[in-house]
């Protein structure tokens, strides 16, 4: 009888809650055998070659990365904004602005990227969607905060002269690189001034990037006016 209940006892300690034995199972690590990300947001090899290529220039790269990325970033944008996800201009802009933050000064934020090499690119582009996300709501908050003094009182600006509003383009132009300026006298105005065999090489993608880099220059040009 004695050696029944010893053998119970027993039993007992091997098993879990579930009746099953507390042992943990044996598996493959987190990572593939190939060293690709198995869902648990881990960079990939092809992830890594591809910001490679890209922080060389590689303009097909690029082109790679935007077919690859700019859809998924148009989910999360969506998804972060929840009840204004069906804003499609507001959803384009903060795309814009994450866009902007990757080409600027040499790629620099890309760059940073490549160090972190435990962070997959989905993730990666949801974190700078979420920053720029934050960074517009609180333009927002003060843009609305401007306008109104005094209770519901709305600060009404005088129209501007047409001197003026030369006068601020010229002062917007000074702040592009004389490449930005070239493209926005040549392809945005139209004025015959840029290299237009330089022009007709420009790929949609170059084309894409380069206006919204100049939209979100010339965006914060007058948010500091």
């Amino acid at each position: 009888m004695n050696r029944k209940r010893a053998k119970k006892r027993k039993q007992r300690k091997l098993k879990g809650g579930n009746g099953q034995p507390d042992i943990a199972p044996v598996g493959p690590g987190r990572d593939g055998a190939d060293g690709r990300d198995s869902g648990n947001g881990v960079a990939t090899a092809a992830e890594l070659r591809l910001v490679e290529r890209c922080l060389r220039n590689d303009q097909g790269a690029w082109e790679e990365l935007y077919q690859l990325y700019h859809p998924r970033l148009v989910r999360l944008i969506e998804f972060i904004l929840r009840d204004k996800a069906d804003d499609s201009a507001l959803i384009d802009e903060i795309a814009s602005r994450v866009w902007y933050e990757l080409l600027r000064d040499d790629c620099r934020l890309l760059a940073k990227y490549d160090i972190q090499r435990d962070v997959s690119l989905g993730s990666f582009f949801m974190g700078l969607a979420r920053i720029e996300i934050l960074r517009y709501t609180r333009a927002e908050q003060r843009r609305m905060a401007h306008e109104t003094t005094g209770g519901k009182r709305r600060i009404v600006r005088e129209p501007l002269s047409d001197i003026e509003v030369v006068s601020m383009i010229k002062d917007f132009l000074d702040t592009l690189t004389p490449q930005e300026r070239a493209f926005v006298n040549g392809y945005l105005m139209g004025d015959g001034n840029g290299d237009a065999e330089e022009l007709d090489r420009l790929s949609p993608s170059n084309i894409w990037q380069r206006s919204h880099r100049i939209r979100i220059k010339l965006l914060r040009f007058f948010e500091a006016e």
